[in-house]
């Protein structure tokens, strides 16, 4: 039979189009094989439902594909809900991160240095050649560029003063 069937290959679902039975007692037998089908299965009413019992009924209205979309439409509701919430969670706690990041960026960038008045002094015309770190790294007549907050210096070392630390 079509129940057997629909279990032996393994279907989806199961959508019945109606006159599901001609005979009150003969329908008892398929009423039960509807009610425990272990699949989904559907039914539209047709005019001989309508002569059936109310066991018939009740099965069929619980198989009502109106009931199961309604269900599926609160869950789908929910849980466009939580996927929702669970965005805006991810987006907050990743711009949270961002900041985090920026803000540790910004207290090492070379910006934040003059900033707070230092200036940076690079070699080589328009400091090409990097920043200069040791007074060892120039020499006397030298042209070297210094960054400020509000632009750049060409400058020219008149003289190199090293500074003796306690190993040489």
């Amino acid at each position: 039979d079509i129940v057997a069937r629909a279990v032996r290959e393994k279907s989806e679902f199961l959508i019945h189009c109606g006159d599901f039975c001609h005979d009150v007692v003969a329908a008892r037998g398929m009423i039960a094989k509807y009610a425990a089908l272990p699949i989904p299965a559907y039914h539209v009413m047709g005019n001989h439902e309508f002569e059936c019992s109310s066991a018939l009924e009740e099965v069929l209205a619980r198989r009502d594909p109106r009931q199961s979309l309604s269900r599926r439409e609160q869950e789908l509701a929910l849980l466009g809900a939580r996927l929702a919430a669970a965005g805006r969670k991810l987006l907050a706690d990743r711009a949270e991160r961002f900041g985090r990041a920026a803000a540790v960026l910004h207290a090492v960038s070379p910006l934040a240095t003059l900033s707070r008045g230092y200036a940076i002094a690079r070699k080589g015309k328009a400091g090409q050649d990097g920043i200069i770190k040791s007074t060892a790294q120039t020499r006397q007549g030298e042209a070297l560029e210094l960054l400020l907050t509000d632009g750049r210096l060409g400058c020219r070392v008149e003289a190199v003063f090293p500074e003796r630390t306690e190993t040489s």
